[in-house]
């Protein structure tokens, strides 16, 4: 997902209609923004926010204070007059669906010069691939699940002006710590600590929840000691490496001086040494690659081998039962809106429901026969997966 640009209307500094186009190349795909204090950069992060969540969460003290409406503007209404304030933000993905989102604001000019908000609204369209026409659709879905959930989108949305911060601390101590608050290092190394809790926990569950977990755990816990095994072959074979590298270097100091036969002699050794030495290497790379292979394309199969299993035979139920590919069809959604009520009941006449069911209308085509064909093709891998898990042990 990229922003493709960004048009401000009369939004703090940004007098007017604004418009920001970002370019994007394969090997130019960073934009700078670059201005003088004041110009508007950490106000152009606000007004993303703003438009997407409905919070300016950026702002300077002093701006905290003074409505959105642009300063000039504000000046230039006589009593009575509204002004509107709006951010709109195009968006488009790499298989060419856009999205677009836009917040508006009213103001109006009351007596003795106070300005006041009016209305605050937000909307968010939607476009197909290959299309030119934008298509409503809930602004809470689309920027919570097609855009930038709110709980996620400090990690995208920050004021770079923070970094400051580690140049005004004075012991190492301190700058150790600005860093962490700012890169928010530290709620990962809790996330990490909580993660290692709950597999252990979840390992002396396993015994409560099922036989076939037990015994899974069981040849997982032989697997690990037979990696062990191997890695501990490797370490031999490094040990025996570096001997004859040793020994190697001391014939080579025997060798000065010696008569040319005893050369000779010593030259044909050190040739079988040196072909053992290449023959012990090559062992140690077939063990190591087989080490790698055997933790990469097995491992995780193994230890998903059951939720394999279970996903594998739901998909051949629901083929079997005739529920796949999806018996919803055009027709059959376009008649229960002429019916106007659902199957489950529910009204259909107008409302949320109804216009929830003509946004599906428009979709079901599509998502059906993508969900088909992804049904079709998961079969054959899911099978192949559980045939590598029967096949780790033997």
């Amino acid at each position: 997902m990229r922003i493709k640009k960004i048009i401000l209307t009369n939004y703090r500094q940004y007098k007017g209609k604004q418009e920001i186009s970002l370019g994007f190349e394969k090997n130019k795909n960073i934009n700078i923004v670059v201005g003088v204090n004041g110009a508007g950069k950490t106000n152009l992060l606000n007004a993303l926010t703003w438009c997407l969540y409905g919070k300016e969460e950026n702002l300077a003290e002093l701006s905290t204070h003074h409505e959105m409406l642009n300063d000039s503007i504000r000046a230039s209404l006589k009593p009575g007059e509204k002004a509107e304030v709006s951010v709109e933000i195009i968006f488009e993905d790499d298989e060419g669906w856009g999205y677009r989102v836009i917040r508006r604001k009213e103001f109006i000019k009351r007596e003795k010069n106070a300005v006041s908000s009016l209305l605050e609204e937000g909307a968010a369209f939607i476009k197909l691939p290959h299309k030119h026409d934008w298509d409503s659709r809930s602004l809470e879905f689309i920027v919570n699940y097609k855009v930038l959930p709110y709980g996620v989108k400090d990690f995208f949305f920050f004021d770079g002006e923070r970094l400051i911060k580690l140049f005004e601390e004075k012991t190492a101590e301190k700058v150790k710590n600005a860093i962490l608050d700012v890169s928010q290092i530290s709620l990962i190394d809790v996330t990490l600590d909580h993660l290692e809790k709950k597999k252990y926990e979840y390992y002396k569950e396993i015994k409560n929840i099922s036989p076939k977990l037990e015994e899974l755990n069981e040849q997982i816990e032989s697997a690990k000691k037979g990696l062990d095994g191997l890695k501990r072959e490797i370490e031999e074979y490094k040990r025996s490496k570096v001997e004859l590298e040793k020994l190697l270097k001391g014939i080579e100091k025997k060798l000065m001086g010696r008569s040319e036969e005893r050369v000779k002699e010593l030259e044909e050794r050190y040739q079988t040494l040196e072909h053992e030495r290449e023959k012990l290497r090559d062992e140690l790379d077939e063990l190591e690659n087989e080490f790698k292979n055997l933790l990469i394309e097995q491992g995780s199969v193994v230890l998903c081998k059951e939720a394999i299993n279970t996903a594998y035979n739901l998909i051949k139920e629901k083929y079997e039962r005739g529920e796949l590919p999806p018996p919803a069809t055009e027709e059959f959604i376009k008649e229960l809106l002429e019916r106007g009520r659902c199957i489950c009941g529910s009204d259909l006449s107008k409302g949320e429901n109804r216009k929830m069911v003509e946004d599906f209308l428009d979709t079901i085509s599509t998502i059906a026969t993508r969900l088909d064909q992804e049904c079709r093709d998961m079969k054959p891998e899911l099978k192949e997966a559980l045939k590598l898990a029967d096949d780790f042990f033997k």
